[in-house]
């Protein structure tokens, strides 16, 4: 996007996707930084530059600056879909992928869809692929069963899953795993066997099941380490700002709290 006399249309104040810095038009339409990140020199002669190109080219020169969280939310990315596709034998859905990126960037939400488009699957493979420990919550121990041998077809991580057993108990206590499957009720029931933990990835299969029983939100906060100041402090807000409603049903909802956030993992 060059005038007859060579110089840019137009120059951008602080709209440099990698320091902020002023940048023209032509390098913003060829997905380019600024010409301080990246003197023309380093620059070849491509029309249009991909999100990898410009994170490697910014990083031969050592500067690599605001640009990071593109480059770590793209590789990241792609880190999953490989993960996914190795240990499921097929590739994400689209609405798999739009989930992915939310959860990569460190984003709480509730995934409303309906059955059958993979949110379970999702959220097993999710908690393999994320570092740290995970927990996976279902309604009923009939799906702690069967989420439980999916996980274990993984076989990257130590899966504990409560059926009632003792050894499975001690497992708990001691915090021996990586990946814990219960019941909503057994957060409810037997929350001080968790109390102190903290995890960094949580699942929920089925929120109305969970809210069914106390106040089990304010425990999976705690478990993502969030105090109860904060939590009151959350829950205060949220009261001034919504009225009691009944919202309608558009879907089976379940719910991903992820502690991880892309600061933390670059």
């Amino acid at each position: 996007m060059m005038g007859e006399t060579g110089m840019p249309f137009a120059i951008f104040q602080h709209l440099c996707p990698n320091c902020g810095e002023r940048i023209s038009a032509d390098r913003l339409e060829a997905g380019l930084a600024c010409s301080k990140c990246l003197p023309v020199e380093a620059v070849g002669k491509e029309a249009h530059y991909q999100q990898p190109l410009l994170c490697e080219l910014l990083r031969e020169r050592g500067n690599l600056q605001n640009y990071r969280w593109v480059c770590y939310l793209h590789e990241s990315e792609k880190a999953f879909e490989e993960f996914f596709r190795r240990h499921l034998g097929f590739d994400l859905w689209s609405l798999q992928r739009v989930w992915a990126r939310r959860v990569l960037l460190g984003e709480s939400f509730a995934l409303i869809a309906p059955t059958g488009v993979g949110k379970t699957t999702f959220g097993i493979a999710m908690a393999h692929f994320l570092p740290g420990t995970a927990y996976i919550i279902v309604p009923t121990r009939m799906l702690v069963e069967q989420v439980a041998e999916r996980c274990q077809a993984f076989g990257n991580k130590k899966v504990v899953a409560y059926l009632g057993r003792t050894r499975e108990r001690r497992a708990i206590e001691c915090g021996d795993y990586e990946v814990l499957i219960t019941t909503s009720m057994f957060l409810s029931a037997s929350f001080e066997l968790l109390r102190g933990r903290r995890f960094d990835f949580v699942f929920v299969d089925d929120v109305d099941a969970l809210l069914k029983s106390g106040r089990n939100v304010d425990k999976v906060l705690k478990l993502l380490g969030f105090s109860d100041e904060e939590i009151e402090a959350a829950w205060a807000q949220v009261t001034k700002k919504v009225p009691s409603a009944v919202a309608e049903e558009t879907g089976q909802e379940l719910a991903c709290w992820d502690a991880f956030a892309p600061t933390n993992r670059l």
